[in-house]
């Protein structure tokens, strides 16, 4: 099935550019769990997860009590939020259907000419409509322990 929806000129787009569109590749069932999956996570942030607030307040690490008070204390929590947060495929039952049952491992294989695919970090970045918070640049590659084509 990957085979038809992944073409040699994607590979050609995606070796080329780094990254290729490819409509239709996921079925309604695993946007769904997407979709399902963010809700759950914006809901209940991890204690590792950073939140921005439009007005400016910014919280990084909901690592304690008092942390996280602080953040479910806040008058307008429905102010719009630039939020990231790592690894919730662990706890969150949709990311881990979608890592792990979906098409995408194949995909990723395919792209990238790889005989498999492997899960090193798993991370959400979601920016509400309305997030004025500027999206920080940053690379990953020099802190990441590996290297060659295929990362």
């Amino acid at each position: 099935m990957v085979g038809t929806i992944v073409s040699p000129s994607d590979i050609e787009v995606y070796d080329r550019d780094g990254a290729v569109c490819l409509r239709g590749a996921l079925d309604a069932r695993w946007v769904a769990a997407l979709e399902a999956g963010f809700e759950a996570n914006l809901s209940a942030p991890s204690e590792k997860a950073s939140i921005f607030h439009a007005d400016g307040a910014a919280f990084v690490g909901l690592d304690d009590a008092e942390k996280r008070s602080r953040y479910t204390g806040r008058a307008d929590l429905s102010a719009p939020r630039f939020v990231g947060d790592l690894d919730r495929w662990r706890d969150i039952p949709e990311f881990r259907a979608f890592l792990l049952e979906s098409p995408v491992a194949e995909i990723a294989g395919r792209l990238m000419g790889a005989k498999k695919a492997n899960l090193f970090l798993q991370e959400i970045l979601f920016k509400e409509a309305g997030a004025e918070t500027p999206t920080p640049w940053h690379q990953d590659m020099p802190f990441f322990p590996m290297e060659g084509a295929q990362t």
